[in-house]
């Protein structure tokens, strides 16, 4: 009813969180799909937590939550599956090793599939040229 209202769809609520955020992170592919036919941007990163720097996008947080489904049908609508969690994450990245690396809180789609043990969500990322590294 309200996409037939033109409502707009990547507008975000009081924490940052977008639709196609809330819908990727709550399972429901239906409304994923909506959405991404009414043109959500799929890289729109997400503030969360309470604004201390807990970026993340649709594509992550389907990831985490082991929603294939969605997770194909993101990709599909060329997600990028490289980007990292940002904030307070580049504080770690500075003192947790080597340059290129990331940290233990620096995670990236395929980190967080890989970390949950959702291996159908590890093998699509990985088949979508998710970096390894």
């Amino acid at each position: 009813m309200l996409l037939n209202a033109n409502a707009d769809v990547n507008i975000a609520d009081a924490n940052g969180k977008t639709p196609l955020y809330i819908a990727s992170k709550e399972g429901h592919s239906t409304i994923v799909e909506m959405l991404l036919n009414a043109n959500a941007d799929v890289n729109t990163v997400t503030d969360v937590d309470f604004g201390i720097g807990y970026s993340k996008t649709p594509l992550y947080i389907a990831s985490k939550g082991g929603h294939s489904t969605i997770v194909e049908m993101l990709l599909n609508a060329n997600a990028d599956v490289n980007t990292v969690t940002d904030g307070l994450q580049k504080i770690y990245l500075t003192f947790s090793g080597p340059l290129g690396h990331l940290g233990e809180s620096g995670e990236s789609p395929l980190n967080m599939a890989s970390y949950r043990g959702h291996s159908t969500i590890v093998e699509m990322l990985l088949n979508a040229n998710a970096d390894v590294n």
